[in-house]
């Protein structure tokens, strides 16, 4: 059986990450970023009592469709390859998903598909026209390459609204010194090891693509995607067709462009409860979000009596 690294980024609801990761695979190990704004000692302590291997680190403040969640990526994939375990794959999940597979069946996708990327690319750079506003408009949430970045991304904040001040940046950036399209997908993924270690050195030595990167909408999701779709892991991945979005009433279907996980997003993500039991099943998927304790409970239950089987 494949060793699996679980990547969690999580900001709310211990005892739920207690319960994820309670019902995943006993041999895997789980590398764990908790935001540096919330208290990390509920966390610990509801972790305390499992007896897995659970890495804990709380060394930024995330903020929702900043680049601080590329770097809390980061963070988790350098420890995974400081670590010197070679695992044969790199889930990356949140600490508000549940698994709808057993681990037996997990571990069977992966063992089944063992050069796959479970990670989804749609060329926004060409083929979605519609999608970019996500790359062209210069976005300022959180920005570490901003010289005091703080009191910098406020004032640039100002000026734009104040003034109505539409600044445009180019649609493509560059890797390794070349052109590349940008690629847009979900930051939720499950790589193989070889990937990973592509995907962190590119996040350590890129400066010009992480400069560009910065400044899009919502970096987490197509930093990581962009880095894979052009690079030799690519032919491996899951692309999306041309003119998925177009096809598609509204903004980008989540639930199908998400490899891993069952959702519901329209104006926000939906916790998900047991009426949805069937909806989650039919999907097929190996995860859902979002769950939390007091809602989700039930759901949960009935998942779990059913992966047991």
């Amino acid at each position: 059986m494949e060793k699996i690294a679980y990547i969690i980024i999580a900001h709310k609801d211990p005892a739920h990450l207690k319960r994820l990761i309670g019902v995943l695979d006993f041999h895997s190990d789980f590398y764990i970023h908790i935001d540096k704004k919330v208290d990390p000692e509920p966390f610990k302590k509801e972790l305390s009592s499992l007896q897995k291997k659970v890495y804990l680190i709380s060394k930024y403040v995330v903020s929702w469709g900043g680049y601080s969640q590329v770097l809390a990526h980061k963070e988790m994939l350098g420890a995974i390859l400081r670590s010197q375990k070679k695992y044969k794959r790199i889930v990356c999940i949140s600490g508000l998903d549940y698994p709808v597979c057993s681990n037996a069946k997990i571990h069977e996708v992966f063992e089944t598909n063992p050069d796959k990327e479970f990670i989804t690319g749609l060329n926004i750079s060409h083929d979605e026209p519609k999608e970019l506003y996500r790359i062209i408009n210069y976005v300022f949430v959180d920005n570490p390459f901003l010289i005091d970045s703080s009191i910098a991304v406020k004032i640039l904040k100002k000026i734009s609204n104040v003034f109505k001040l539409h600044l445009k940046k180019s649609n493509f950036s560059y890797l390794q010194g070349k052109k590349s399209d940008i690629f847009f997908g979900s930051d939720w993924y499950a790589i193989t090891y070889d990937c990973a270690k592509y995907v962190y050195e590119s996040l350590c030595k890129e400066k010009k693509f992480l400069r560009y990167i910065s400044t899009v909408f919502m970096p987490s999701e197509l930093c990581i995607n962009t880095i894979v779709f052009n690079s030799r892991f690519a032919n491996n991945a899951i692309k999306m067709p041309r003119n998925f979005a177009l096809s598609i009433p509204g903004d980008i279907s989540f639930e199908r462009i998400s490899p891993l996980h069952y959702l519901e997003y329209r104006d926000k993500m939906k916790t998900l409860v047991a009426d949805d039991f069937d909806k989650i099943l039919k999907s097929n998927k190996m995860f859902f979000r979002k769950a939390e304790t007091g809602i989700s409970d039930s759901l949960m239950d009935r998942i779990d009596r059913l992966r047991e089987h």
